[in-house]
């Protein structure tokens, strides 16, 4: 069977290769469920618009979070800070207690991980299933920002934005 990417003139260790030269900010979405917290991490956060004020993120085919993210559902986007990345790399880890290791607190009803760039308190708007991924759009409730240095991905690895401007 041919891949959608091969299709398209690349193989799929290409694209993949393609993909990782696009640095991307680290976050992780949150949401209390029950007694029950979860999250995962994203490499996919994007603003679409200021009126509303919308993001959206993306989540693989088989997160498990996604079979939580209904329509209407509260959700905590925490965009990690450099010096972050054993976070990044915990709430990218199955089968895991996530939040045993990870100083966060709650806000709005959510988990809010302590010591981020940014964190956002937004509902759900819609999803939208775009091949492997599923696009979550959210309208943004509450925000804040700090004085910290993001966290980026960037050729597999994270880094802070210093670096990567002078390895360029």
């Amino acid at each position: 069977m041919v891949s959608g990417a091969e299709r398209a003139g690349l193989p799929v260790p290409a694209l993949k290769e393609l993909f990782a030269h696009i640095p991307t900010s680290v976050a992780v979405i949150t949401i209390a469920s029950g007694a029950g917290r979860y999250g995962v991490t994203v490499g996919t956060l994007s603003v679409l618009s200021l009126e509303p004020a919308l993001v959206a993120f993306a989540l693989k085919a088989d997160s498990g979070l996604l079979p939580h993210l209904h329509t209407g559902r509260a959700a905590g986007i925490n965009v990690l800070a450099d010096g972050q990345s054993d976070v990044a790399l915990r709430f990218a880890t199955a089968s895991i207690d996530r939040f045993n290791s990870t100083r966060w607190c709650e806000e709005h009803s959510l988990p809010r991980i302590d010591d981020g760039v940014a964190w956002l308190a937004v509902r759900v708007e819609d999803r939208i299933v775009l091949g492997d991924h599923t696009l979550v759009t959210a309208r943004v409730e509450h925000g804040e920002t700090s004085r910290l240095t993001p966290l980026l991905h960037w050729r597999r690895d994270f880094h802070s934005p210093n670096p990567i401007a002078s390895a360029i």
